[in-house]
């Protein structure tokens, strides 16, 4: 017969065993897709635990250099210059007048989730420095994308509950 208190100590042993940093890794892997399917299709959120958007739009000028045609712009002193870029080569899933991060395909293709400790997981940008000053410099124009939206955590945070009732129904077996 077990008594409770050796049904809480088995549970405690087991408790110790579940958020190892391979399952966190697991679930990080699986939120890095979510953002970079999520940044793919053109939505955001504000901040971590905010709710979907639309990334910023492009602008103009912008578009009109990712189409390969002719952009003017004004420099600081307000001289008006003009050029007709080569068609740039871009990523399948860009367009010229999609915002959706994936010019070339780089930046969201860098994303990756990994388990760092006990209970913790991250996602991040591979260690290349183009690809961080890219995200920074996006950010600041409106485009964050390395966030998880409110409705990226309830899925994370369904999974988990689901994965941690099976492990304690297997604890007090």
């Amino acid at each position: 017969m077990i008594t409770l208190e050796k049904a809480v100590d088995k549970m405690r042993k087991k408790l110790d065993k579940f958020a190892t940093p391979k399952r966190m890794g697991k679930l990080a892997k699986n939120a890095a897709n979510d953002v970079k399917k999520r940044t793919r299709l053109g939505g955001t959120a504000e901040k971590s635990g905010g709710f979907d958007k639309k990334l910023k739009p492009l602008s103009e000028s912008y578009k009109r250099f990712r189409g390969g045609k002719q952009v003017k712009f004004k420099t600081k002193d307000g001289k008006e210059v003009s050029f007709k870029p080569k068609k740039p080569k871009m990523h399948s899933a860009a367009s010229p007048k999609k915002s959706n991060l994936t010019f070339t395909g780089e930046l969201l293709n860098s994303i990756r989730g990994k388990g760092v400790s006990q209970g913790k997981g991250l996602i991040y940008l591979e260690d290349n420095d183009r690809n961080i000053q890219i995200a920074k410099w996006q950010a600041k124009q409106g485009r964050t994308f390395m966030v998880l939206t409110n409705a990226q955590i309830k899925k994370i945070t369904k999974e988990l509950v689901i994965k941690f009732a099976k492990f304690i129904k297997g604890a007090l077996s």
